[in-house]
């Protein structure tokens, strides 16, 4: 049972359907997307992009720009994750999908102590949660940092937390960070700054509990 921060989404996609194809192992996948309880309505279920999904949405009734922009962000990224199941299913691997705000500390150890009593076991653990808000520093806002530095440092915080309170701790911890934490990058102050702070969170993390965790830049 190996667990993978971050979504159904990009990268988190990509590892989840590598160890699918590996592996065979059960794959749960933690997220902030929601997904529908309900299938998706035939006004935009053959929409399949961008353009086609603002036109269907108009057509339905729909008229405001935002809350167009977000419904069409919120459809793909519904389709993505979803998508990212039926793969690792094809693979031969079983798949599970629970929507939670990493920064939730509370909704992140109700998400792993639900995964580990259902399946007795969590071998693994993949973290690769993280925002993108690209701007010079002096263009950069406390906010904007903030959400950046916390997705990365705080939500990996609380998942190793998290894991300290299981009956045993996984195998291994791999936590996602970036290139820009090593040599820097332009526009990314607060996104290398909170990848070099993970690395060392993680450090810390397994010289306290003799678990093995990498961080990957």
């Amino acid at each position: 049972v190996v667990v993978l921060v971050g979504g159904g989404r990009g990268m988190t996609a990509q590892v989840a359907i590598a160890l699918a194809a590996a592996a065979r192992c059960r794959i749960e996948l933690l997220g902030r997307t929601e997904l529908p309880l309900t299938p998706e309505p035939e006004s935009t279920v053959g929409a399949l992009g961008t353009l086609e999904l603002r036109t269907a949405l108009l057509a339905s009734g729909m008229r405001g720009p935002a809350e167009i922009e977000r419904r069409v962000a919120q459809i793909l990224a519904q389709r993505e994750v979803a998508g990212t199941l039926r793969s690792i299913g094809e693979l031969g691997s079983q798949a599970g999908y629970t929507s939670v705000d990493v920064c939730d500390r509370e909704a992140v150890q109700h998400a792993l102590k639900r995964i580990h009593a259902e399946y007795g076991r969590i071998d693994g653990v993949v973290y690769a949660a993280g925002v993108i808000e690209d701007k010079l520093l002096a263009e950069k806002n406390l906010d904007s940092f903030r959400r950046v530095y916390s997705t990365k440092v705080d939500g990996a915080g609380a998942v190793l937390s998290a894991l300290d309170g299981l009956p045993a701790r996984p195998g291994f911890v791999v936590l996602f960070g970036s290139i820009a934490a090593v040599l820097g990058n332009r526009g990314q102050s607060d996104y290398a700054a909170a990848n070099d702070a993970l690395a060392v969170l993680g450090a810390r993390w397994s010289a306290g509990t003799g678990t093995r965790c990498l961080t990957v830049h």
